[in-house]
């Protein structure tokens, strides 16, 4: 299979909720990334998810206890060396440390053709789908990552009634994530 050479939709990329970087390292591995000029933006605490965040719903279905157990266990990138080395190969890539809302008025971006949201927890990712929303570009890309996943109730939910607000329409894939292609 050929390496994709351009990008139709314009804008930049952004995943929010890194960890490793398996999903936007594969992402720039496919595209021929440094051919395109976009910047990609990825957003993380890298210290796991933030524990006040999660919903007395959350907390009640046991998504907050998983993620402190996932963090006790080292489940969570926590040496940003380690990240921007991974990414060092590529240009535009803007490594960003901090809390999801936060941090999202640093991101210099007037545009978005990608937007990925990996938080594992309602607040912020409705909080990142409200603030890029106006930026997604016709065409753009929304993925969440764990929409429909099994245990992730509230935060479906949650995303529901923003895409509710933003008259948009969400596919569900059959790995248990969702999908907005912006029109």
């Amino acid at each position: 299979m050929g390496r994709i050479r351009s990008i139709q939709c314009a804008g930049d990329f952004v995943e929010c909720g890194v960890n490793a970087g398996f999903l936007s390292s594969a992402i720039l591995s496919y595209l021929d990334w440094d051919g395109l000029g976009k910047r990609f933006y990825l957003i993380d605490t890298f210290e796991g998810p933030v524990m006040e965040q999660f919903s007395d719903e959350e907390i009640a279905r046991g998504r907050r206890a998983a993620a402190q157990q996932s963090c006790s266990a080292g489940a969570y990138v926590t040496d940003i060396a380690r990240v921007r080395r991974n990414y060092s190969e590529w240009r535009g890539i803007e490594i960003v440390k901090g809390r999801v809302p936060d941090v999202l008025q640093a991101i210099d971006t007037k545009s978005v053709a990608f937007l990925h949201l990996d938080m594992n927890c309602a607040y912020p990712e409705t909080s990142a789908l409200r603030h890029f929303w106006p930026y997604v570009s016709n065409g753009g890309i929304v993925l969440f990552d764990d929409y429909a996943y099994f245990g992730f109730d509230e935060q479906g939910r949650a995303i529901d009634e923003e895409i509710a607000a933003l008259r948009a329409e969400l596919l569900v894939l059959p790995t248990g994530q969702g999908l907005i292609l912006k029109t």
